[in-house]
């Protein structure tokens, strides 16, 4: 199985154009990572290469391209652009570029900065280097477009993605963990990283269990039809102990339209990444399953 996509940067003001090519492979108990990188520079439209680099890594576990792709997710989801780095550990590998050829040490450090992605690593006891850069093109003022990152994102989700089979990313969806509902409802949204579509839906199954199963009408919906449900006083789906444990009950399963449903109806949520939204999808599928068990026991 082996996967790749073509990166560049055209920078206009300063004319130099930067072409990657990345390629992820799978074989027999390990992973492959290779870069190609060739940095141009135009003058007087003949293309003269100043730079041509190339890494070939070997990982022993996907987790080493989780590694990588939450870097880049947590780097374009934040405000500020201070670079983030981590090192990891490699099986071997080689790097070539005019100055520098030999086999890989034992590291590589993955760091994402602001102009791209740095790929670092030990070549015979000196430094190889290879650069993805963060943007497909850039304006005369010297702005990018950040494509490249989101497409690097894409494409490491992708790959992890099909080798884990019934995974989105790191994250699985299999319907013998998860309510058969929630799988059929937000797989898809949360596959295409369309975070809000996917908490509306598993509130709405929510919101549809709860009117189904403690026999409400059409027109309940939401929060009331939560306190009614779970309400210590003879709640139709309502469970515990005692009325204490009923009303923390109740408050969890009414908190989700309050914290979750009515916002994500109201504004963007720009903020909810991949985590936080496969985080309370986890939290929604229990509620679910709750109404299977403690409500009709």
């Amino acid at each position: 199985m082996e996967v790749n996509e073509h990166f560049n940067r055209v920078q206009s003001c300063k004319k130099r154009r930067t072409n990657s090519e990345l390629t992820l492979r799978a074989k027999e108990g390990h992973f492959e990572l290779e870069v190609d990188e060739k940095s141009t520079k135009d003058d007087l439209y003949d293309k003269v290469t100043i730079q041509d680099r190339y890494l070939y890594a070997k990982f022993d576990s996907i987790r080493l391209l989780r590694v990588w792709r939450d870097l880049l997710e947590k780097f374009v989801q934040k405000d500020s652009f201070s670079k983030l780095k981590q090192r990891v550990e490699i099986d071997g590998g080689k790097f070539r570029d005019q100055n520098i050829e030999g086999k890989l040490g034992s590291w590589a450090m993955f760091q994402v900065r602001e102009d791209g992605v740095l790929l670092t690593t030990s070549v015979s006891g000196d430094i190889g280097e290879v650069f993805i850069p963060a943007d497909n093109k850039m304006n005369s003022s010297g702005e990018g477009d950040g494509q490249n990152f989101h497409a690097l994102i894409k494409l490491l989700n992708d790959y992890i993605d099909s080798i884990e089979g019934e995974k989105v990313g790191s994250y699985p969806f299999k319907k013998e963990f998860f309510d058969g509902e929630i799988v059929e409802r937000v797989k898809s949204d949360f596959k295409s990283e369309d975070f809000q579509d996917a908490l509306k839906n598993a509130c709405l199954v929510l919101e549809s269990r709860i009117r189904e199963e403690g026999n409400f009408e059409t027109s309940d919906t939401g929060k009331p039809m939560a306190e009614k449900a779970f309400s210590a006083n003879n709640g139709s789906l309502s469970f515990g102990e005692t009325d204490e444990e009923k009303r923390g009950v109740m408050n969890l399963y009414k908190g989700v339209f309050q914290a979750v449903r009515n916002p994500s109806n109201h504004r963007f949520l720009d903020d909810f990444g991949r985590k936080e939204t496969y985080n309370l999808i986890c939290y929604i599928d229990q509620l679910l399953k709750w109404i299977d068990t403690k409500s009709k026991s």
